[in-house]
C-alpha cells in the first residue's frame, strides 16, 4: 500500500493522510515509480473529497462533470490515447493509479469540488477561518470557556486582554478564562493565518466607568444650576445595559428616562449627590456617586471644565435659557440651549483662594476663555463669573 486518507465527515481522531516513507516527496530512497510526490497529491485529493477517476466501478461516477467516464484504473505509464466507456481516458489525472511521471493535472471541476469544503458550511471551512462560537456580548460567569471548531493538527493561538485572564487551553480549540475585574475584555484566536476577535463585557456594569454628560451638548457635566432644570445623561462603555436607576436628594424636582434625567435643585439645595446604577444580563451594578458644585445664577450659564484641573481651566458661555424641543427620539424629550445674547458681550472672571483672597481677575468677551492655573498651589478655589450684574459661583479644584 502506498497510502490512504479519510474522506471528509469521518472520525476526527483518524482525519488525515498517510503515505508510505518510500513514496513520499522527491528525495531519498524512493520507489522508482514514485519519485515526484504524486502519492501525497493523490491522497490529499481523497482527503478533499475526490473519488478515483474511474469512480471505483466499471465506468463508474466520480461526481465531477468534466472528468471523462473511465472503465477502470490505469497503471504504469500508458501511451496516449487510451479509450473506454465511449471517451478518452484521463490517465494523467492525479486521481488515477499511474506512475508519478505520468500524473500532471486536476480538472476545474475537481478543483471546485475541493474548494467547496472550505466555503462557509463546508466540512473543512475551519481551515480557512476561525469563528468563536460564543455569541453573547456579556459574560456573567467565571470561569468561562471560549471555543472555535476543532481541526486535527491545527494549533490555535489565543490572546486574552482586559477583564479576563487565560487559565488553560492555549494551543487547543477551547480555552478557559477567569475574570479579574468587572469591565471590557477582548478574546482573539489565530489559526492557519486567519484571526477572529471578539469583544465582550465581563460581569455587571462597572460603576467606575460611568460618566455624566450634558444631555444637550454631550460635553462633560460639571455644575448644577439651582432653581433650573439640569439636563443630564449617563455614558457607559457597555452597550448592553437594559435598565437604569437614579437617586437624588429629597426636595429636588425632576424625572428620569433610561440613562437620562432632568433635575431641578431647589434654591436652598444641600448635599448635591447624584447616584446612578445600571443593569445588564449579569445584574445590577454598584451605585456610582457624583458630586457637583452649585451655581446660584443660571441665566446665561457658564460651563467650567475640567474640574478638577492641573493646568488649564476652560470657561465657556453656554446659553441664556433652556428651550424644550421634541425630536421624536423614542418618545424622549431632548433639550437644547438657545443663546439669545451677542457672543461678544463682556463678563468678568475672578478666582479666589480658600482664604478669600483674589488671585486672578480677567475681563472677557470670548464665548470660551482658557485660564492657565498651573502655577497655583493645589487646593480648593472659588470662581466668580460676573455677567449682567449677576454672579455665577463655582468651586474649582486645582491639583
Amino acid at each position: 500500500m502506498l497510502g490512504y486518507a479519510q474522506f471528509p465527515g469521518g472520525n476526527a481522531n483518524t482525519d488525515g493522510v498517510v503515505v508510505t516513507y518510500d513514496a513520499f516527496g522527491r528525495i531519498g530512497n524512493l520507489r522508482s515509480d514514485r519519485k515526484k510526490g504524486r502519492t501525497a497529491t493523490h491522497e490529499v485529493g481523497h482527503w478533499l473529497n475526490l473519488r478515483h477517476i474511474w469512480g471505483d466501478a466499471f465506468c463508474g461516477d466520480d461526481f465531477v462533470s468534466d472528468t471523462p467516464t473511465q472503465q477502470a484504473e490505469k497503471y504504469d505509464c500508458p501511451t496516449h490515447p487510451q479509450s473506454s466507456c465511449g471517451s478518452n481516458d484521463m490517465f494523467m489525472n492525479y486521481m488515477d493509479y499511474t506512475n508519478d511521471a505520468c500524473k500532471n493535472l486536476f480538472t476545474n471541476g475537481q478543483r471546485d469540488r475541493m474548494r467547496a469544503l472550505f466555503f462557509s458550511g463546508g466540512f473543512r471551512s475551519g481551515f480557512m477561518s476561525v469563528k468563536i462560537q460564543q455569541t453573547a456580548n456579556i459574560v456573567c460567569g467565571t470561569p468561562f470557556t471560549f471555543s472555535v471548531p476543532g481541526q486535527a493538527g491545527v494549533n490555535f493561538n489565543w490572546t486574552v486582554t482586559g477583564a479576563f485572564q487565560l487559565t488553560s487551553g492555549q494551543g487547543t480549540n477551547q480555552i478557559t478564562v477567569s475574570r479579574s475585574f468587572v469591565g471590557p475584555a477582548t478574546i482573539s484566536v489565530r489559526a492557519n493565518g486567519y484571526c477572529e476577535t471578539k469583544n465582550v463585557w465581563a460581569g455587571t456594569p462597572a460603576a467606575g466607568s460611568m460618566r455624566l454628560v450634558n444631555a444637550n451638548t454631550g460635553s462633560p457635566f460639571y455644575q448644577l444650576c439651582i432653581g433650573q432644570s439640569n439636563y443630564i445623561r449617563v455614558q457607559h462603555p457597555s452597550a448592553d445595559i437594559t435598565q437604569w436607576q437614579w437617586s437624588y436628594p429629597s426636595g429636588w424636582s425632576g424625572y428620569t428616562y433610561g440613562n437620562g434625567a432632568t433635575l431641578t435643585p431647589p434654591n436652598d439645595a444641600s448635599a448635591p449627590e447624584i447616584r446612578v446604577r445600571a443593569y445588564n444580563a449579569c445584574g445590577w451594578s454598584n451605585w456610582a456617586s457624583f458630586y457637583f458644585p452649585y451655581s446660584s445664577y443660571c441665566g446665561a450659564y457658564f460651563a467650567v471644565y475640567p474640574n478638577p484641573t492641573d493646568g488649564v481651566l476652560n470657561i465657556e458661555k453656554m446659553g441664556e435659557e433652556g428651550t424644550q424641543t421634541s425630536l421624536g427620539l423614542s418618545n424622549q424629550t431632548v433639550f437644547t440651549a438657545t443663546d439669545t445674547k451677542p457672543k461678544n458681550e463682556k463678563y468678568d472672571v475672578s478666582l479666589y483662594n480658600h482664604q478669600g483672597e483674589l488671585i486672578l481677575h480677567q475681563e472677557a468677551k470670548l464665548k470660551k476663555l482658557s485660564l492657565d492655573v498651573a502655577a497655583y498651589k493645589p487646593g480648593i478655589y472659588v470662581l466668580h463669573i460676573l455677567y449682567q450684574d449677576k454672579i455665577q459661583e463655582t468651586q474649582v479644584v486645582i491639583e
